[in-house]
């Protein structure tokens, strides 16, 4: 799956039972990942996005929402 742009807006659900990524289309997701602390989150989130896009975690950047649900990412190209 490739992005339209360099960026992508995430909707982060934590603690769920399984890590899934859907896309709602213009790079809009919502991420459920079993992590609930944010370091972890933030860990899991990018091994998540590293497969499903094909590119390297080091080249995945949280742009915004650190402390927050809603993320956006950077991707390196």
């Amino acid at each position: 799956m490739a992005l339209l742009r360099n960026t992508a807006t995430l909707r982060i659900k934590p603690g769920c039972q399984e890590s899934k990524i859907e896309n709602f289309g213009n790079d809009r997701y919502l991420v459920k990942v079993t992590s609930k602390e944010q370091t972890q989150i933030i860990t899991e989130l990018k091994e998540m996005f590293s497969h499903y896009l094909g590119v390297p975690a080091s080249k995945i950047q949280i742009f915004s929402g650190l402390g927050d649900n809603d993320k956006t990412l950077r991707i390196e190209r």
